[in-house]
């Protein structure tokens, strides 16, 4: 692991990286996590990780307590049967086949205040828990969040991009306020536990949802199709003489 000058204790490195025992009140700032096989014994307490990023990494049945995260980029890398228990993130994202697995975020703050405060972008979240996060405005795209729990979770204005959603619990406790769904699939009934959702205020284009869809599900036209209504009105206006009335 390569550290930066402001941080203030040095990581053994190498594949077998073990925090041999509790880590706390430290600072991790600039740093690169390159290729290292991460795991605890005991738990990882009190860490602010500032600016860095985990590559091509391990991270395997870790427990990080209020720990920060602000500016810090997991790409490419395997987290498996980890718990994030009352921890801050701020710009944090998964990209590049990051794979999640029994994932859990309990009692988690996401500063919604930044852009792209949580991201997933090609990569792969499987048995994660997400509940009762404040999601708003977040984005994943182009990656598979499947069986994972999203009740009590607020997504407003929150959106899913070429997503595969199978699996997924949505309840009556999750916002869906302004939500974006574009080409995904698995949001249907028979698919994913979803028929508690209320979809009414959730926008969904190219998605075909088949006779289980969810309740209260506004589905919207794609780009394309509102280019030709687009193209049809302004071929009615150029052309006025050209309009006939049938009877």
């Amino acid at each position: 692991m390569i550290l930066g000058k402001k941080s203030k204790k040095h990581i053994r490195g190498g594949a077998d990286t073990i925090f041999e025992t509790g880590l706390r009140d430290e600072l991790l700032e600039d740093f690169i996590a390159n290729n290292e096989y991460i795991q605890n014994r005991n738990n990882i307490d009190n860490i602010k990780f500032i600016t860095g990023s985990f590559i091509d990494s391990i991270i395997d049945n870790c427990k990080f307590n209020n720990c920060s995260f602000n500016n810090v980029v997991f790409r490419s890398s395997q987290i498996n049967s980890v718990n994030f228990n009352n921890c801050n993130f701020k710009k944090i994202s998964f990209i590049t086949d990051c794979k999640l697995q029994n994932v859990n975020f309990i009692n988690c703050m996401v500063d919604i205040d930044d852009e792209d405060s949580f991201s997933m972008y090609n990569s792969h979240a499987d048995f994660c828990d997400f509940r009762n996060m404040n999601l708003t405005s977040c984005s994943f795209s182009n990656s598979s969040i499947i069986t994972s729990d999203f009740r009590g979770t607020n997504l407003k204005d929150a959106f899913f991009e070429d997503v595969d959603l199978t699996g997924i619990t949505f309840d009556g406790t999750t916002i869906l306020d302004g939500t974006r769904f574009i080409n995904v699939s698995g949001l249907d009934n028979s698919q994913s536990d979803v028929s508690t959702a209320s979809f009414e205020n959730a926008y969904i284009q190219n998605t075909r949802l088949g006779n289980n869809s969810p309740t209260n599900v506004n589905d919207y036209p794609s780009d394309d199709e509102l280019s030709e209504v687009s193209s049809i009105a302004t071929d009615i206006i150029e052309d006025p003489n050209d309009i006939t009335i049938d009877n």
